[in-house]
This record gives structure tokens, sequence and C-alpha cells, in this order.
């Protein structure tokens, strides 16, 4: 879809290219461990969780989209341009 062609597209190679990470693979599981992460309570115990990005709903995904690009500005001071704002091929 067009959200997840903008993500590897444009949004991971542009933070893979400031973080200096050649394999945008880990960038896309550095970012799921930051706004996808969720904790499970089981018998008295907390484990952590990391949801795919693959069984998030549009929405979901579209907030996803922007909890990074907002976290890249004040993290990295970098603007990540919205979908519209980028060509993705």
């Amino acid at each position: 879809n067009k959200e997840n062609a903008y993500y590897w597209g444009a949004v991971l190679p542009i933070i893979a290219d400031e973080l200096g990470i050649l394999i945008h693979e880990e960038v896309h599981e550095m970012l799921k461990g930051l706004f996808l992460k969720k904790g499970v309570d089981y018998k008295g115990k907390r484990f952590e969780v990391i949801r795919s990005t693959t069984d998030l709903s549009k929405r979901e995904f579209e907030d996803y989209l922007e909890k990074i690009r907002k976290w890249a500005l004040i993290e990295l001071n970098i603007v990540i341009p919205l979908p519209n704002e980028v060509e993705i091929t």
C-alpha cells in the first residue's frame, strides 16, 4: 500500500542516512521498539511485546508514522516529508 511504500521508500532511508545505518531493516526494528512496544501482564509478571507493522490498521500505521516524524524532528533535528511531499518509485 501507499503508506508502506512511503515508510520503506522515504522514512526509513532518511533516518538510516542520518544515523549512518546501512540496513533499513535495522532502523525499522529500532522504530518498532520505540513506538510499537506494549506491556502484557501474565501471572503477576510484565512482559514487553513489540507489535508488527503488518498488524496495524491504516489509522494505527498513520499514527505510527506521525510519531516517527515528530521524534525525528525533536531527536534528530530532521524533517521527514509528508507522503504527498515526496515521490516514491
